[in-house]
């Protein structure tokens, strides 16, 4: 449907933008009676002087001025009409997304101390143009098309002393973009995950698929709103290109890149827990540091200062170390050890193990986090689970009660990470959106209050997150390469100068880039742009920064750049890097696996 209407807008000249434009108005059409008088007009006009370029002249016995061609009548005589008015912006072209709309506004150059009207006509627009007492032109497309609108300016009392120009709107498809660093490196007999996400300024429904240029033979799973993962296993080491399309339909973008797929011959993972660590090396587990409790799963008590391997599996891709217990999947399987106090094992009993035992029958998981007395891991549909210590609600079920054995979180089916803290649990769904629940005592769900919460609330507005760490009582997480922290600061783990508490994220300085981050006790990490910073506690060196003072903003470690990896334990921290792990802080119980009891103070390369 063509919509042709005229909408006025009056306006005092003066008021707006004065800039040069090229366009000339006339008043050639303005007849010239100056020999058109009498004595009744002389009369009647002996106070009006229109001057050489007008004659006065009755119109409905008002004296005005009848003005020669180029000349107007301004009420008291002739003047020169000097190109006036123009436009300073129009002719233009203007887009805006099909889906939504745009709005423009004309700058023009009046007549002094005139009053003067804008106009729009002659749209051939299939949706309305409109224009506002502002004289702001707004208009909704609701289709991809380019059309036109008329926009006039013009002197109120002389509508012939005006300015007409085009005003071009293209209401177009803008095409999605993938928002995603490529990677280079996989590994042998390890699942590749590749996160990724795809945006759309017209908030179009993004079709994401595997390319034809596909040589690793992926697939892309659990995608919603352009987000998703790419996934395979390799099988050999070689080479292979990466290829994700994302299409809204009309337009299509990509994401090619090429894979170095390693032998697995090195370690492929860390996690620092209480005071022991554990990581994966070629498929087999290594733990060492502090096993009073069995935390080691080497089937005794006694602490080991050096890795020693657990069980003869050679299929673990992922651990996590917690303060006395640990989990980790093999094959999809999800095997815990250690204390077991508050079920924390999820073996539907309360008994400590010193070998890894499975949890369930299940085959399908994929990530598992262990925390100083609860435990929560994600399958590879997207679901989460936790189990273990529930006096907070950290567990997310909606009560207090502990529970042995895994219980369903929430009705989500999208979660892509989740980090478990002492007393609370925050995550992240594949839609970019945080949620937290647990103890919030100290503001570490970051809802603006220290309410409890037994079930997952979201964090905010942003829906970018990309990662997440809890500490003891504290909460840093990763938005559009900005790092926020937020909840307890005694000992300035949330890097903002101070030891204030936050109850909600409060962004840590301005340098952006940041891609990871790790959570210790009362200390965090975190990467930007490959560089490692560390702040929040520092007396037994956990901050990898060659001191022991405490540092209330980021610090740079230069030993180690752009890791895989990063994560903190009570007093330790670990970072992966190409199958290399280097782990810093205390040692009092081997938690280094350096064959000896000594801190340090800088990240140290473990044989």
């Amino acid at each position: 449907m063509k919509y042709i209407f005229i909408v006025s807008v009056f306006l005092i000249s003066g008021a707006c933008d004065d800039s040069p434009s090229a366009h000339i108005a006339n008043n050639n059409n303005i007849t010239n009676n100056s020999n058109n008088t009498n004595n009744t007009n002389n009369i009647t006009c002996s106070n009006l002087n229109c001057g050489e370029h007008g004659t006065c002249i009755l119109e409905n016995e008002i004296p005005i001025c009848d003005c020669d061609p180029g000349y107007f009548d301004t009420g008291s005589g002739c003047a020169l009409i000097e190109d006036l008015p123009y436009f300073t912006n129009l002719p233009t072209s203007v887009s805006s997304s099909w889906r939504y709309g745009g709005s423009f506004s004309p700058q023009y150059v009046g007549v002094e101390n005139e009053i003067m009207v804008i106009n729009i006509s002659d749209s051939n627009c299939s949706f309305p143009v409109s224009l506002t007492p502002e004289h702001t032109i707004e208009w909704n497309c609701g289709e991809i098309e380019t059309c036109s609108v008329t926009v006039s300016v013009e002197m109120a009392r002389e509508s012939l002393v005006r300015d007409e120009e085009i005003l071009t709107i293209q209401c177009v498809n803008n095409a999605p973009y993938f928002n995603s660093v490529p990677v280079s490196d996989a590994t042998v007999f390890e699942m590749f995950d590749y996160h990724f996400t795809c945006l759309d300024i017209d908030s179009d429904l993004l079709t994401l698929t595997v390319g034809v240029a596909d040589t690793c033979n992926g697939y892309i799973h659990s995608q919603l709103a352009g987000t998703g993962i790419y996934s395979f296993e390799p099988a050999a080491p070689g080479n292979c290109t990466v290829d994700i399309r994302c299409s809204d339909s009309i337009e299509e973008d990509s994401l090619s890149f090429n894979l170095e797929i390693h032998d697995i011959r090195g370690w492929a993972g860390v996690s620092a827990g209480g005071h022991h660590t554990c990581a994966v090396k070629s498929g087999e587990l290594f733990c060492w540091g502090e096993n009073q409790d069995g935390q080691l799963g080497v089937g005794d008590y006694t602490d080991r200062i050096t890795p020693v391997r657990i069980t003869s599996m050679n299929t673990f891709t992922s651990v996590s170390a917690g303060a006395n217990h640990t989990c980790a999947v093999s094959a999809g399987s999800l095997y815990c050890w250690g204390k077991n106090f508050y079920g924390q094992l999820g073996t539907g009993d309360v008994q400590d193990q010193a070998l890894p035992v499975m949890v369930g029958t299940d085959s399908d998981w994929s990530i598992v986090k262990a925390s100083s007395s609860h435990t929560c891991a994600i399958k590879t549909n997207g679901e989460l689970y936790c189990w273990g210590a529930n006096m907070f609600g950290q567990l997310g079920c909606g009560d207090t009660v502990p529970r042995n054995n895994p219980v369903k979180i929430g009705s989500f089916n999208d979660w892509i990470e989740v980090s478990t803290g002492f007393g609370h649990t925050c995550g992240i769904i594949i839609t970019g959106e945080i949620y937290c629940w647990g103890s919030n005592e100290q503001g570490e769900l970051g809802l603006n209050d220290t309410t409890n919460r037994n079930s997952p609330v979201k964090v905010g507005v942003n829906t970018d997150w990309q990662s997440v760490c809890t500490g003891m009582d504290h909460t840093c997480a990763i938005s559009g390469g900005d790092l926020y922290c937020w909840g307890y600061n005694n000992w300035s783990q949330l890097g903002l100068g101070d030891t204030t508490v936050r109850d909600q994220p409060a962004k840590v300085n301005n340098a952006g880039g940041y891609s990871m981050t790790g959570c210790g006790c009362y200390f965090s990490c975190a990467v930007t742009n490959g560089s490692v910073y560390c702040f929040g506690r520092n007396d037994t060196y956990q901050l990898g920064v060659g001191d022991d003072l405490t540092h209330s903003t980021p610090v740079l470690q230069n030993t180690v750049t752009s890791p895989m990896s990063i994560d903190g334990g009570e007093n330790h921290a670990c970072i992966y890097k190409n199958r290399e792990i280097y782990c810093w802080g205390s040692n009092y119980s081997g938690q280094l696996g350096l064959g000896d009891n000594n801190n340090r103070t800088v990240p140290t390369l473990i044989p």
